[in-house]
């Protein structure tokens, strides 16, 4: 307990991307990982819509992304 906040029981933190420093850390805190492959995959989709229609299928795209937590 520094600061009078006990670390995980008061104070969470959530890291973003997967970063590696969610692992170097104690207490190890857990961190949203997106799905890089996916994400290019689906800006490749939009830049070949836009090339040759000039119109995309739809204006918002969803992909999943998961929590990795470390112990």
């Amino acid at each position: 307990m520094k600061q009078g906040i006990n670390v995980p029981e008061e104070l969470r933190l959530v890291g973003y991307n997967g970063s590696f420093v969610s692992h170097m850390t104690y207490p190890s805190f857990p961190s949203v990982v997106q799905p890089y492959e996916g994400l290019a995959q689906q800006a490749v989709s939009v830049l070949y819509q836009l090339m040759n229609r000039g119109t995309l299928d739809k204006l918002t795209y969803e992909l999943d992304v998961y929590m990795n937590e470390k112990k």
